[in-house]
C-alpha cells in the first residue's frame, strides 16, 4: 500500500497502532467529504450566520461630556463614539442630564454611516441625529428636536414629551431587522422612519452648548448589537 507516494507494508501498519488510526481518520474524513461535501458547506454555512446574528449586549461607563471650543469642532461639541465592534445597531438606552446650572445646553446621539461627522453636529447627509435640551424652558414638558433628511440644519422638527424627573431625559432607541427605527423620550414615541442600514454601523453621543460652556453627564448607557 502507498500512501502519498509511500510504501506501507503490515509491518509498519500493525507495529505503530497511533499510526493505523491517523490514516483510519484521514480517510474517514476523505470520504465524507466526497459524500456530502455539499451539505457539510451548507450546516457550516447556516450556524455560522446564526451565531453572527446573536444579539450581543453591552454597556458603556457613564461619560461626562466636556463641551467646549475644539479646533474643528462647532458648537463646543464633544462626542462620544460607541464601540460596536462592527455589527448593526438593535437598541441603545441612556439618560442625560446637564452638569449644574449652564445658560445653555444640548445633548443626543447620532445614527450615521461611515461618512458621518459628528463634529459638525447636524449631518442629514449621512446621519440621524435627534437631541434634547435647553432653553427653552417648557413647564412640566421637554423639547426633543430631530434632524434628517427632510430636517436639515436650522430646520429640525420637534416634539414636547412630558418631564419625568427634573433636568434628566431617557432615550430609548429600537431598530428592527428592516431597519424601521423607533425613538422613544420619557417612554413617548418622538420619531418612527426607516433608516439606511449603514446608518446602524456608526453611533455616537452628542452633547454641545450653542454659545457657552457646559458639562453634560450620560448615565445607564447600554446598547444590543
Amino acid at each position: 500500500m502507498k500512501l502519498f507516494g509511500i510504501e506501507l507494508g503490515s509491518d509498519i501498519l500493525f507495529t505503530y497502532p497511533t499510526f493505523t488510526n491517523i490514516l483510519l481518520v484521514i480517510i474517514a474524513i476523505t470520504v465524507v467529504k466526497i459524500a456530502f461535501g455539499k451539505e457539510i458547506v451548507f450546516l457550516f454555512r447556516k450556524s455560522w450566520g446564526s451565531f453572527t446574528k446573536r444579539s450581543v449586549r453591552k454597556k458603556h461607563d457613564d461619560w461626562v461630556a466636556i463641551c467646549k471650543e475644539r479646533v474643528g469642532w462647532i458648537q463646543k461639541v464633544n462626542a462620544k463614539p460607541l464601540n460596536l465592534e462592527n455589527r448593526y445597531l438593535k437598541k441603545l438606552t441612556f439618560e442625560v442630564s446637564p452638569i449644574g446650572n449652564p445658560s445653555n445646553w444640548r445633548a443626543g446621539f447620532m445614527l450615521g454611516n461611515e461618512r458621518s461627522q459628528p463634529q459638525m453636529i447636524v449631518d442629514s447627509d449621512n446621519a440621524v441625529m435627534i437631541h434634547t435640551g435647553s432653553p427653552p424652558p417648557i413647564a412640566k414638558a421637554q423639547h426633543v428636536w430631530i434632524y434628517d433628511k427632510e430636517h436639515v440644519v436650522n430646520h429640525p422638527t420637534f416634539v414636547a414629551v412630558t418631564m419625568l424627573s427634573k433636568n434628566k431625559l431617557t432615550f430609548n432607541i429600537e431598530i428592527n431587522d428592516k431597519n424601521f427605527l423607533i425613538v422613544y423620550a420619557n417612554n413617548q414615541q418622538v420619531y418612527a422612519k426607516y433608516i439606511q442600514s449603514s446608518y446602524r454601523k456608526k453611533v455616537y453621543l452628542l452633547a454641545w452648548g450653542d454659545y457657552a460652556d457646559c458639562k453634560v453627564k450620560f448615565t445607564n448607557v447600554s446598547f444590543i448589537v
